[in-house]
């Protein structure tokens, strides 16, 4: 299973999975552009900052999400070389979990579609109108939880590519001290 962190504070143009600034995908991104790369643009946060300003993070974005591709198939050859059965599960959400999950799939072993917003409620609780106690399994909760799981493997069968929803349920929920 590949379980996307999320450590990047900038995740405007990606909810979910964070772009990287690092030096090689940046420097060749302003290449593919035909852009000289400023030397006052060093720090990751100051490409993103870059980027944003010009009106190029999406396309950045798109441009990382191709070179994802590409060495997500690579993977998915060298462990079709080893167990073509071998299934490959992606769990997180946003742009990057779908490009990964197509390069990591095939006829014979789809990839495990694993949304993180079907396995936790957290996000859902009461800080907004509708919100519920994330700690407390009820009926609120688990439509809510029902829905996601439906919207997620209708989102799978639509995918041009070979996969599986593996949705859960927040399994978490201690519920009430009583233990009801």
């Amino acid at each position: 299973m590949l379980d996307f962190e999320l450590y990047d504070e900038n995740k405007g143009e990606v909810p979910g999975f964070s772009a990287s600034y690092d030096e090689e995908t940046f420097t060749n991104f302003l290449g593919f552009k035909g852009l000289d790369r400023p030397d006052s643009v060093s720090a990751p946060g100051d490409r993103h900052a870059f980027l944003k300003k010009r009106e190029l993070a999406t396309e950045y974005v798109q441009y990382s999400a191709s070179l994802l591709l590409e060495e997500a198939r690579k993977v998915r050859k060298r462990i079709d070389a080893v167990n073509p059965g071998f299934q490959v599960g992606v769990y997180g959400w946003g742009v990057f979990q779908v490009t990964a999950l197509k390069g990591l799939s095939s006829l014979q072993s789809p990839s495990l579609f694993m949304d993180a917003e079907t396995y936790g409620r957290t996000s859902y609780d009461g800080k907004f109108p509708g919100g519920y106690d994330p700690d407390e399994p009820d009926r609120r909760g688990l439509r809510h939880n029902l829905i996601g799981n439906y919207l997620r493997a209708k989102a799978a069968r639509e995918m041009d590519f070979p996969v599986i929803s593996l949705s859960g349920h927040y399994p978490q929920a201690s519920g009430p001290a009583d233990g009801a």
